[in-house]
């Protein structure tokens, strides 16, 4: 069909191919985003496992140092980046575990308390139960660095779709600048066909590769020619007859 060789189809072509990889990128983006399953990833690192499991084997452990040096080793072999200490019911900071920062040998209630409110939601992420069933006996804290967590599977990909939506409009810019690039190379091999010159001083004509506009353009310019070659023939024919 002649519509389907215009330079007009085959560039909206180009266009509409832009515009449906862009949608692909945008609904697969809100597909990931609509699937609340996928989150958050469950394994080690997830925020909910650590919370819970330390709160769960905290409530569950005796409140002497023994077993809370074994309970810290234990989850220093599983968190190799962690720290942890222990502070008892009477405040006084029993045993702690990888801790870079210096802590107070005495907890008063307000140092406590602003501990908590600073670590609350901050970088190392900290984990705060009490030991044992009994909460006179004092509380467990486990930090981590924020970097060693887990993070929501839209944030994982999030730089793939970033990729991939630059390399969609780089791939279209590439493919308008080849497509006008082609035009301007016929249109100037146009232009150097037209000024060549036969024998008779006429125009070469063009070899025509493609239907299209430009196509066009070169069959007009090739029947002009064709043209050109009857009207120089009659005019040598005429002047050979005002000869004789």
């Amino acid at each position: 069909m002649k519509i389907l060789k215009s330079l007009l189809t085959k560039y909206m072509l180009i266009v509409i191919t832009a515009i449906f990889l862009t949608q692909i990128i945008v609904i697969s983006f809100s597909l990931i985003l609509m699937n609340t399953d996928l989150w958050t990833e469950n394994d080690t690192f997830s925020k909910e496992r650590i919370e819970s499991l330390w709160h769960e084997e905290a409530g569950e452990l005796e409140a002497n140092k023994e077993d809370v040096e074994a309970f810290f080793s234990k989850w220093k072999k599983e968190y190799p980046k962690s720290s942890m200490f222990w502070v008892n019911g009477q405040g006084k900071l029993q045993v702690e575990k990888e801790v870079t920062e210096k802590l107070p040998t005495h907890w008063s209630a307000t140092y406590t308390a602003s501990f908590i409110k600073e670590r609350y939601d901050g970088d190392p992420f900290t984990v705060i139960a009490f030991i044992g069933k009994d909460e006179t006996n004092g509380f467990l804290v486990f930090e981590i660095p924020r970097n060693m967590l887990n993070k929501p599977i839209y944030e994982s990909y999030e730089k793939s779709f970033i990729v991939i939506g630059i390399g969609s409009v780089l791939l279209f810019i590439l493919l308008s600048f080849l497509f006008f690039r082609g035009i301007q190379k016929r249109l100037v091999h146009l232009q150097e066909a037209m000024e060549i010159r036969d024998v008779d001083d006429l125009p070469v004509p063009i070899h025509i590769k493609k239907q299209d506009e430009i196509g066009q353009l070169e069959q007009s310019f090739n029947r002009m020619i064709d043209e050109l070659k009857v009207s120089k023939q009659r005019e040598r024919e005429e002047e050979q007859l005002r000869r004789k």
